[in-house]
Order: C-alpha cells, then structure tokens, then sequence
C-alpha cells in the first residue's frame, strides 16, 4: 500500500525530533517519506530469509531480508515509544576508510529509520558476527563501546543533518524473542478484551502454588484465551520469561516477579556451566612447568611485538588467530602460546605440496564436473592415478582419499556440482540450539506453496494438469484450504487459497511462509499485506528444506493422485517405461471430477484422520487449540476489501463511462463506474476477483465498488472448478491477443522499414548507359480476364449537428 506521505509528516512535525533537524534535513525526510524505499530487499537473494510486516504506525508496509532485521521490526512494532519505522530510507553520502586505511566519500543505505518523539534514527541492523567482522577489517570506522557498536561515518553524516545514527545488534539471544515477538505485535493489532478482575483473581489464587502453563489456566478458568494471558504478561499484572520460553500451550506463568527470579535462580543451579574442553584447554590443564614457562616468554614476545609500529608478519596473524580460538574454548589467553612437546616427532614421510595440490585441483576441476550420479573417492583416486600417473607413487591411495575427506565434505561437493540448492539439499541438519524456533500454535504459521498434481484430466478437460495450492499448518499439517490454478502457477491458484480460507473458517493465520515464485512475488503483493494484515515470509531460493511440513504433505498428496487413472508420475512427458502415452491413454475424470477427488482427500481423510497417540485427528487438534487462541488470529470475512486484495490487478487504460473498462477480452461496467468517470476521477488501479471472473473491483477513494461484465449471471451458477477454467481461458485469450499484437507492430515495422527504402531517391544515372544496361522488354500477351475493378465504398453523409 502507498505510504500516505502527507498524513504522516502531519503526525511528525510536532515531535521534538523534527525541530532537532537542519534545512537539509528536514528536506530529505520530505523525500524519504514521499518517495519509493531505495531498493527492494530480499528480491533476488538465495540465502535470505525475507519478507513484509504491516506496521499500523504508518499505515504500511515495512519489508525485512533477514532474521535479524526481523527482530528489530518485530521489537519496534512492540515498542510503545516508536511511532514508526520505515524501511531502505535514503543514501547518505559518508567520508569512511577501506581496508588500507584510505578515506574517500562513498554513498550508503540505511536499513530503517525509526521516529521516535524526541529523535530520528537511522539504523543498520547486523549480525553480532559480521559486526566483529568488520570491526577488524575497519577499526577507523567501527568502534565497539562496551557492548555497543557504532559506525563513526554514518554518525557524522547524520548528525549533520539533524538525525542520529545507530547501529542495532542482534545475537543468538533474540531467537525466542523474535518468535514471541510476532505475537505481541498481532495482540497490538487485536482487539483482545482484558480479562475481568474476578478471573485474574481467580488465576492468581491458582498460581500461588506453583507456576502452571497456559493449557492449564485456559482449562481451569473457563472464558479466558491466550490472547488475554499475553495482555496481562505485558501489563505486568502476570508474570513469565519471553525471552527464555516460547509463548504457547507450554508457556510458564508465575504470580510475581519474585516466583520467576526463584525459577530461573534453580535453573541455573542445574545447567551445565562448562562446556566440554576443547584442544587448547586440554593442552592447557596438562602443560607442564617446562611448557608453562616457555608459554609465559612466548606471550611476552607477543605483546612485545603488538604494541610496536613495524608491520606484522604471518606468524603473528598465526598467533591472533590461535588466541581467538583459546577464547572461543573458554580457556585463557596463554593457552595459546602453550607447546605440544608431548607431539613432537613420529611424523611419518611429509606428503609433497605439489602432489597434493595436483590431487585437490584434478578432483575440483576434472572430476566433479564430470561425475555422473553419486562423487565417490575411491573413484577419484582411480580416475586421478588413470589420467596424472606421474604423481601415483607420490601418495598412497588412503592418504588420496584422506585428502578428498578434508576438502570436499558432501554439502563442498554438492555446491560444486548442483550450486546453492545441491548445497542446502545436502548439508547436515541444523544445530538445535542455533536454530530459530516458531510456536507450535495452530493456525499461526503456515506454508503456502504450489504443487503439481500427478495425474491428469481427460480428453475433454484437454488433458489439463492441476497446480495445487494447500495452505498447511506448520504445527500438525492441518489443511486450511486450497487455491487451484491450471497448467502453470499463477497469482489467481494463491489468492483463491486465501479467499478459501477466510470462507471456511472466518480468518487469516498471522504468518504465510512460502517460496519465491512470480506467483508471490510480484507488485500487488506489499497493498495485499497492508490490506490483509497478514505477514508473508519468503524462504531462501537455496534452501529447499526450510518449507518441511509443506513439502512432506506434497509427497502424500501426489502418492495418491499417482493412484488415480492418468497418472504422470512415472515420466515428465506422462510416458511408461515402455515409451507409451500412458497419462492421456489412461486418463478417466474430468477437471471438475479431479478436483472433488483432491478436496475430499485433503478435507475428509487427511485431515480427520486421527494420529498420534492421543487419537485425535489434525482437525480435532486444530480445533481445540483454536479455542485458546483464536484472538490472536487475522479476523476476516468475505467483504469487498478482502475480494480487492486478492483480486488480480489490472492497468486500466481509456476508461469511458458509457464503454467501460475492456481487459481480457471483456467490458466491465457500472453505475458507480459511471458516476465516478462523470465526475473526473479516474481509478488507477482495478482488481479481479480471483473467485468471480466477472467482477472488476476498484477504489473510488472512499470504498471498494465493483463492475460487472456480460457473463455475471451466466458464472453465478457455476462451481469452483468450472470458474477456474473460465479464468484460465480467459488467460489463454489474453496471451494469444498479445501475441497478435506483437507479431502485428513487428510486421508493421518490417513494412515501414520496406517502403523507407521503396522510396529513397535513387543515384543519377546517364540515361543513354541506363538504356544500354537494360534488358529487352517482354512481348506483351493479350489477357484473359479483365482486372477486377476496385471497389470504392462512399463516405458516409455527415447529418446535421451530429458529433464527427
């Protein structure tokens, strides 16, 4: 949705920020608040994580390409001082250093800026990691002051004008608060009642015997939500550790703060302080006296050599780096300049630097490349000593595959023959404790993503194939709904799957994850977040595995379409081993029959299906923690704000009140059209209703109006099925008219092109050679035929007072 730039400077001008800033200043946040972000994020990356959130601060979209950008949006929506943020502001022009310690004047973009009453702030949010990163590679320019950082040319430039510059730095810390975050900002969102003050005695009286979770007090205390326990959390009127726990069904609540410092006071008291000892402490703890003392002298001579002006050499950058790995062991600084005496000696025969560079560069270069199916050492040993025999009694063929061990784990190999997604496909799992954790609430987070049905439609459906879209649940793989889209992914299959569910269960889950497809990623998207309120996460292009619960219910999905007549699954042409035609030769349901076939799968057997050992089904399960935490969903209903923003836009070009819009090969009218183009406004923008093809919604600056075209009653009839066919033929149409029209202006240039170069004058020539040159004239043969006459039609008479 379009920044509203007036309404917010409005809000802005009276702060105490506003006055703080130069001219200059207050020229470029005119700019930054009229203007588009200076860059979309996340767009074309293949390891972020990226997004959009809707802030109600500034009545728009604020976008993210990071988890860690995530966070601090996340805490400003939370943050009841922050009065707006918006995101990629501006350039600033800044005089910083480079590796070699030169300054010169470069242009820089702010992550965000964020208005607060008594400053604006431009902030760069990073990792803790790259911080460090760059602390050591520009010391000039990034200075760590206890635990903050800040970067000293973009302070300068933005004081300067009036602004301030902060650096926001998100460690591993944030993890649950970040996943706790997303519901504190729906309960801003919400309009969560607060409890009554005999229920929040009641709930008191139960936990001044022991803390209890949030399932416990929803079944003990009848009429309260989740949503209402969170409120009283963040009144302060309970108590619990957001970020420690995850808010869900587990979520500890104690009485006061006191029961919660004596419950984190016990864990302590249990957690393991120590991590397991790495090599530098071990060496460390069973150095000798011998070995402490040339340690000491060794650490002297260090910092000795530090504190000098001469140029460092790669010893001492050996040193840095070893010191750096005695303190990410916990031990102290010393144990790194600790000897291993004990493993001296018994080295065995040194391996020759050129033979091993020889190996690594053949495996990299030659082998890898050309490996058909699975890369195995042994035969690269093989193929090594087969094609450079000079190097074959150089190294023995274990310390060969050795090597290939150290330098080509299977996600190195991967990346080297599949890229970025042969690389996520096949690297390890995630350690647990860096992973970014989700609540397991139903409804909350949700992946939406197209599939292609395994199976085809019959002869009178053309042999169509399905792109299904279900919106699954990430905490039990309940299906919410499905859009459906014909032949190839469209924006049409997704925005059916949202209109699907608002129709089946009267709200929106709060986060969509789902891939980066031109089905999601396109220009309507950021006015259907402002509109719909909803959060839309797109998971990396290179990592196939981060939509897990979406993928696993694919596979089943698929099982069962590949059971049905027409099935595709054996080839990609629809072709048996036998090379027959087997999905058109086979195929028995129509469009419409396939569908009912897939619903009644999904709805009625997958999701009532019971599972685990309770013996509920995903829909019971569902259910029950709908009732828990129902405010805290997107509420909607089927209304004309919700058919607009998961309509399909449409550029409107000569509108005219008594022709309509024409699109698609149809005329949308109506009266409130009419009266609207009578009256000199023009809608900019219209929608199609993805669920009714006939209806052309557009804003008239007050409401959302619709326009009908000739089929409106001959769809009002018609099925979910027979509706997406008619949208799919009225795509077909579309594209053919389009490429008419190309091929049309191309054959018009070609002709322009020709009679340019008919009509160029041609060189003088001497008319007695000219007569010479040319060749004798053919003898005329009478004609059989008399050439047909050209027709001439006569203009039509101009009558009296009529318009030309």
């Amino acid at each position: 949705m379009a920044l509203d730039s007036e309404k917010l400077l409005a809000k802005l001008e009276p702060l105490a920020g506003y006055t703080q800033l130069s001219l200059k200043g207050k020229q470029l946040l005119r700019a930054i608040c009229e203007g588009e972000p200076a860059r979309t994020v996340g767009r074309q990356s293949l390891m972020a994580v990226h997004g959009e959130l809707y802030s109600k601060d500034v009545d728009s979209t604020v976008q993210f390409e990071s988890i860690a950008e995530r966070t601090f949006v996340l805490d400003s929506l939370c943050d009841p001082d922050t009065l707006g943020v918006l995101c990629q502001p501006a350039q600033l022009r800044v005089l910083a250093h480079d590796r070699r310690g030169r300054q010169s004047h470069r242009t820089i973009t702010p992550d965000y800026i964020e208005f607060k009453a008594e400053r604006f702030c431009f902030i760069e949010v990073k990792p803790l990691d790259v911080v460090r990163k760059l602390g050591q590679e520009y010391p000039a320019d990034w200075v760590q002051d206890a635990d903050t950082w800040a970067f000293l040319p973009g302070q300068v430039a933005a004081h300067a004008m009036g602004f301030h510059f902060r650096v926001q730095v998100n460690g591993d810390e944030a993890r649950v608060w970040q996943a706790n975050a997303l519901m504190r900002v729906r309960l801003r969102l919400s309009k969560v009642e607060p409890m009554s003050g005999a229920k929040h005695g009641r709930i008191l009286t139960l936990l001044n015997s022991r803390p209890r979770t949030v399932l416990e007090l929803c079944e003990r205390v009848g009429g309260v939500t989740a949503g209402q326990l969170l409120q009283a959390v963040e009144a302060g009127l309970l108590h619990g550790m957001l970020q420690l726990q995850v808010f869900d069904d587990g979520f500890l609540l104690f009485a006061n703060a006191m029961d919660v410092e004596r419950h984190l006071a016990e864990l302590k008291r249990h957690a393991i302080v120590e991590l397991p000892a790495g090599p530098m402490l071990a060496r460390y703890l069973r150095a000798s006296s011998t070995e402490l003392a040339h340690a000491l002298c060794r650490q002297e001579t260090f910092i000795k050599r530090q504190a000098s002006p001469e140029k460092k050499n790669s010893a001492y950058y050996a040193t840095v780096r070893r010191i750096r790995q005695a303190t990410s062991e916990s031990a102290p600084a010393i144990a790194a300049f600790v000897p291993n005496f004990s493993g001296r000696g018994g080295k065995g025969r040194p391996v020759p630097e050129d033979a091993k560079n020889a190996f690594l560069q053949f495996v990299k270069a030659d082998y890898l490349p050309r490996v058909k199916g699975r890369a195995s050492p042994g035969r690269a040993v093989a193929a090594f000593e087969r094609d450079l025999p000079q190097h074959r009694d150089a190294m023995s063929d274990e310390t060969m595959r050795k090597l290939y061990h150290q330098a080509f784990a299977p996600e190195m190999v991967a990346l080297a023959t599949r890229g970025l997604r042969g690389y996520h496909a096949t690297r390890a799992r995630t350690d647990g404790s860096k992973v970014n954790v989700r609540a397991a609430i139903c409804g909350f987070n949700t992946h939406l993503d197209g599939v292609r049905v395994d199976t085809r439609s019959d002869e009178s459906s053309d042999g169509v194939v399905l792109i299904y879209y279900p919106l699954v649940d990430d905490s039990n793989s309940y299906v919410l709904s499905r859009g459906i889209s014909i032949n190839r992914p469209h924006q049409f299959g997704v925005n059916l799957a949202l209109r699907d569910c608002v129709a089946r269960h009267g709200f929106l889950p709060a986060t969509i994850l789902r891939d980066t497809g031109s089905e999601n990623n396109n220009r309507a998207e950021p006015e259907k977040v402002a509109l719909l309120g909803v959060t839309f996460q797109h998971r990396p292009v290179s990592a196939p595995r981060h939509g897990g619960a979406d993928e696993g219910f694919h596979g089943k999905l698929n099982e069962y379409a590949s059971s049905l007549p027409g099935s595709t699954y054996h080839d990609a042409a629809g072709r048996a081993a036998d090379g027959a035609k087997k999905s058109r030769r086979h195929a028995r349901f129509t469009v419409e029959e396939l569908i009912a076939k897939l619903d009644h799968w999904c709805f009625e057997v997958w999701n009532k299906t019971p599972t685990g050992a309770d013996g509920l089904s995903r829909e019971d399960a569902f259910k029950d923690q709908l009732k828990r935490y129902d405010d805290l969903l997107v509420r909607h209903s089927v209304t004309p704000l919700l058919a607009y923003a998961t309509g399909y836009p449409i550029d409107i070009r000569d509108p005219n009140p008594r022709r309509g819009i024409r699109t698609h090969g149809q005329v949308f009218s109506s009266q409130a059209l009419t009266t609207m183009l009578q009256q000199g406004a023009r809608p900019k923008q219209a929608r199609l209703d993805c669920v009714d093809p006939s209806i052309l919604w557009f804003d008239n600056g007050s409401e959302y109006v619709p326009a009908y075209s000739f089929d409106n009653a001959k769809l009002q009839a018609m099925g979910i099925p027979q509706r997406v066919l008619y949208i799919e033929d009225m795509l077909n149409d579309a594209r053919d008219r389009k490429a008419v029209a190309k091929t049309r202006r191309r054959r018009d240039t070609e002709l322009e092109q020709c009679v340019a170069t008919a009509t160029t004058p041609a060189p003088a020539v001497d008319p007695c050679v000219a007569a010479a040159a040319a060749p004798a004239p053919a003898p005329i043969e009478p004609a059989d035929e008399a050439p047909a006459r050209k027709r001439v039609t006569p203009a039509p008479i101009q009558r009296l007072g009529a318009t030309p």
